[in-house]
């Protein structure tokens, strides 16, 4: 039997789809990183996502889109399931 060649194999798998990724922080990612730094300041730990939406008077669904892009660009790190686990990697954005 001869064997079948596999269909479907448009674009290679390290293609990626959407816009390119954008290593420069934008501003509503330079306050969420000031709000941190400011909490962290003021309190001696880091706030939760519900903190930080309040801080920034924004959801909190939106304070963690926010923080999940800081992590991704390396400007923060967090450990998943801890509440109060944030930490501040690079100081300031490239603007």
């Amino acid at each position: 039997m001869a064997k079948k060649k596999a269909s479907g194999t448009h674009g290679s798998a390290s293609s990626r789809r959407g816009r390119p990724p954008i290593e420069k922080i934008t501003e509503p990612q330079r306050r969420t990183l000031e709000a941190i730094r400011s909490y962290i300041g003021r309190r001696g730990f880091p706030p939760t996502i519900k903190e930080l939406g309040e801080e920034l008077g924004i959801a909190p669904a939106s304070a963690h889109e926010l923080v999940t892009q800081l992590v991704r660009k390396g400007y923060l790190r967090r450990d998943a399931g801890k509440a109060r686990s944030l930490e501040i990697l690079k100081a300031r954005g490239r603007r």
